[in-house]
């Protein structure tokens, strides 16, 4: 799953469509008005095993926060390595 906050959502959109290009199961939650916390809590509910978070700082520096919703640990990394991980 693909969360943008502030910043992050044109980006969020393209990354989404490359990612689907690349035959990875991947959906952008369209929760209008949602903060980052019920973005989250919704991934949990339906048993999402990775969250990838763009936002202004992800963009500004051309990378990914990747979440690992079932280790809790959160990375940040290059296209390439998003990647090889969801892959």
């Amino acid at each position: 799953m693909v969360i943008d906050l502030e910043g992050g959502k044109e980006k969020a959109l393209e990354l989404t469509s490359l990612l689907r290009k690349e035959d990875i199961n991947v959906d952008m939650p369209h929760l209008m008005g949602k903060g980052m916390k019920q973005k989250m809590q919704y991934a949990s509910r339906l048993g999402v095993p990775y969250v990838v978070i763009l936002g202004e700082d992800e963009v500004k520096n051309n990378v990914y926060a990747l979440k690992d919703m079932y280790k809790g640990e959160q990375v940040i990394v290059s296209y390439d390595e998003l990647l090889n991980i969801l892959k």
